[in-house]
């Protein structure tokens, strides 16, 4: 998960917006690895300059049932 969350902070937009599916497949099948990571991806959801980054994390953490 560290790796992933890595991912989260690239400089390439096209990382940046496909690492947050990562996290909403995970969250489907076990919400418990994506659950320490939901702040994170509500901080980025936020705060990131892209907007495709940001749908992708709001994704992320609906996709673990919250």
């Amino acid at each position: 998960m560290p790796v992933f969350e890595g991912l989260l902070h690239d400089t390439d937009d096209k990382v940046r917006m496909e690492a947050p599916e990562i996290f909403r497949v995970l969250g489907k099948r076990k919400p418990e690895l994506v659950r320490p990571y939901i702040e994170l991806l509500q901080k980025i959801s936020e705060t990131d300059e892209n907007q495709v980054v940001r749908i992708h994390c709001l994704g992320a953490i609906k996709a673990t049932g919250r």
